[in-house]
């Protein structure tokens, strides 16, 4: 199992880079071989709320489509109360618990054990992916770095060559 850790913060490299992300993804042939996890790294106190929304909706199963999705709602904060029912009648989840959470602050322990970590691991920007084998991308990456560190990392990890098409072993 390819393991890849996404250090976060809604911010416009972040976004890019998560755009690219599930395109690089898609793209590659061993996608269920990622065991991907995105870490919250809040840069300062205005993102918690979308944080928490965000650690909400991996409770409940969603991924990296309802992550971007929280990106559109910190980037156009105008009728957020709308937008969140919006996003729970696309992703069907129970709103009351969604405000349940932001009212009781339920992640934000999670988010500040995840920045703690963030800093162990030398994690000061985002975003940052830790790949296996200590691979690492930082600040805005493209499609094509990711897929390729996508390729780096299972080839080590596989110990074959990565291939797309019909091809011969």
């Amino acid at each position: 199992m390819l393991r890849l850790d996404v250090y976060f913060d809604f911010n416009i490299p972040t976004y890019n880079t998560l755009r690219y992300l599930y395109r690089a993804l898609n793209s590659f042939v061993h996608k269920e071989k990622v065991n991907l996890t995105f870490r919250s790294y809040p840069l300062n106190s205005e993102t918690h709320l979308y944080h928490q929304i965000y650690h909400f909706g991996r409770k409940e199963g969603l991924g990296i489509l309802f992550l971007l999705d929280i990106f559109d709602l910190c980037f156009d904060k105008t009728d957020l109360n709308s937008k969140l029912f919006n996003l729970s009648i696309k992703y069907n989840f129970d709103l009351e618990k969604l405000d349940d959470v932001l009212k009781n602050n339920k992640y934000l322990k999670v988010i500040k054990n995840q920045q703690e970590y963030a800093g162990l691991l030398k994690v000061n920007v985002v975003p940052t992916l830790i790949f296996s084998h200590g691979f690492k991308l930082t600040n805005e990456a493209s499609q094509q770095e990711i897929k390729d560190t996508l390729i780096k990392v299972y080839e080590k990890d596989s110990g074959i060559e990565y291939c797309e098409d019909d091809c011969d072993r």
